[in-house]
């Protein structure tokens, strides 16, 4: 924290400083005289620093924009997340449902072939004793025949 109040101090110095030598070289241009080297770099200098604060602003504002971005996009991913769970929530109960219903009807078929099972058994003891019946009676029809 204090380094960076020490820079932050150092740099509106600098600030400050360039500032007064931009005004006095911009006199010393406007009275039509010749600048030197290092006024000629301090000159550059002040320039390079204007569009580097420019760039930086655009840096910033460029920055923001992307975190911006990022969290719509983070917030549509935890969106989506949140469909997907729903999602596959519902299909869970609607498995559960699914594998329930098949069940019952498992079990439904399983009574029904259990009752045609014994509905056979019966209809075959019902042939078998007509057939008996039918046989005991031929028998009997054959016996009279064979008395007369």
């Amino acid at each position: 924290m204090v380094e960076h109040l020490t820079y932050e101090v150092a740099r509106e110095i600098v600030e400050k400083a360039l500032a007064q030598q931009l005004v006095k070289l911009a006199e010393k241009l406007a009275g039509g005289k010749r600048l030197t080297q290092f006024e000629m770099a301090m000159l550059l200098v002040a320039l390079t620093r204007d569009d580097l604060g420019k760039l930086e602003k655009s840096v910033r504002e460029l920055r923001s924009e992307m975190d911006k971005k990022i969290d719509f996009t983070n917030s549509r991913i935890d969106d989506l997340s949140k469909k997907i769970d729903f999602t596959n929530s519902r299909i869970d109960d609607l498995k559960g449902d699914f594998d329930e219903k098949i069940e019952l009807i498992h079990q439904s078929l399983e009574k029904r072939v259990d009752d045609l099972r014994s509905e056979v058994i019966l209809l075959r003891q019902s042939v078998d004793s007509l057939r008996d019946l039918i046989l005991a009676f031929s028998s009997q029809k054959k016996r009279e025949e064979e008395k007369k």
